[in-house]
């Protein structure tokens, strides 16, 4: 039976996951991802991921890992220079073996190649939320929405059974923040409105490409925080940190940055959570995360903005914001 003892990796099963969800947006879902970006992204993963976990641990492995990561790649990142899907994947795991604090790593490794791609080639470089040809059948994205649902949540069993990981305390305080500034402080439909069937504006919001997000990339088990309030106060903190990049600089990649911004304090929170100090997690992190969210904003506001793609969110805008007169930009 120790042979076998690999088929409780939950890696294998978020490998087979992703793969098929990928095949089916590829085939079914109008998603354009050639096969060569497939071949570099996937190689390159595989092999890097490989020789890396050689150099450090000292031991050959499967690189699940890294394939992995090559999916969080092919899902998220748009761009027509190939040596930039290879680039990312360097990214990525160089953050995943050599960016650790107490021997972890804080970033999630797809989420941290992406994002460094997009920021520093924004001209050559996006992401697309609405790859997934919503706008041509809003019934047979259901059924999309329904497998990512499924396997991700055959993932979480595993994960909580194998690794003692309760992912449902940082997935469930994301949903519900987003959903509360989602239908309060946006112009998006109502509640009422989308009980009624008005929910076309809705799926174009919460795409196949927001759920790979929630199952796959804020709920990496290297990174997560082990104390269930830290994880529901880092879940709910990544929903309001999208919210204000999304309606100030109104950029699709708002929620990678928001997810990259708030990984800089993982190793903080994990420090106090090892001492047991939990009333001052609370205010440490939202002073802190405040702070970097700023000065994160006032850096985009001093360099020239992604203008490749369009922007597909400009229409958005939070009430709060729109109707203000005070904004030193507008």
């Amino acid at each position: 039976m120790k042979s076998f003892s690999f088929l409780k990796n939950p890696q294998l099963y978020q490998t087979i996951f992703l793969m098929i969800i990928l095949n089916i947006g590829i085939l079914v879902y109008g998603i354009y991802f050639d096969y060569t970006k497939l071949a570099l992204t996937f190689g390159s993963a595989a092999l890097l991921d490989s020789l890396l976990y050689r150099y450090v641990v000292g031991k050959w492995r499967f690189p699940f890992s890294g394939i992995n990561v090559g999916f969080g790649i092919a899902f998220f990142l748009r761009t027509k220079l190939l040596w930039l899907y290879p680039l990312s994947v360097f990214l990525a795991l160089a953050s995943k073996y050599f960016l650790r604090i107490q021997n972890k790593h804080f970033f999630n490794p797809s989420n941290f190649g992406v994002f460094l791609i997009l920021v520093l080639f924004p001209y050559v470089a996006w992401t697309n939320p609405l790859q997934w040809s919503i706008t041509d059948s809003e019934v047979s994205i259901v059924w999309i929405l329904l497998i990512i649902f499924g396997f991700g949540g055959y993932i979480f069993t595993l994960v909580h059974k194998f690794l003692k990981i309760d992912l449902l305390f940082i997935v469930l305080p994301f949903l519900i923040v987003h959903f509360l500034i989602y239908f309060t402080l946006t112009q998006e439909p109502s509640l009422t409105s989308l009980l009624q069937g008005n929910n076309h504006s809705f799926l174009s919001f919460y795409t196949p490409s927001f759920w790979i997000f929630v199952f796959y990339m804020i709920t990496d088990p290297g990174t997560i925080i082990r104390n269930r309030f830290s994880m529901a106060i880092f879940g709910g903190l990544v929903a309001v940190g999208f919210y204000i990049l999304q309606y100030f600089i109104n950029e699709n990649y708002s929620l990678l940055a928001s997810l990259f911004i708030l990984s800089i304090l993982l190793p903080v929170i994990r420090f106090f959570d090892e001492k047991n100090l939990y009333k001052k997690i609370t205010a440490g992190n939202v002073i802190i995360t405040f702070f970097f969210v700023f000065a994160f904003v006032y850096f985009l506001y001093t360099i020239e903005r992604n203008g490749k793609p369009e922007l597909v969110f400009d229409n958005r805008c939070a009430k709060l914001i729109c109707d203000s007169s005070w904004m030193p930009y507008k």
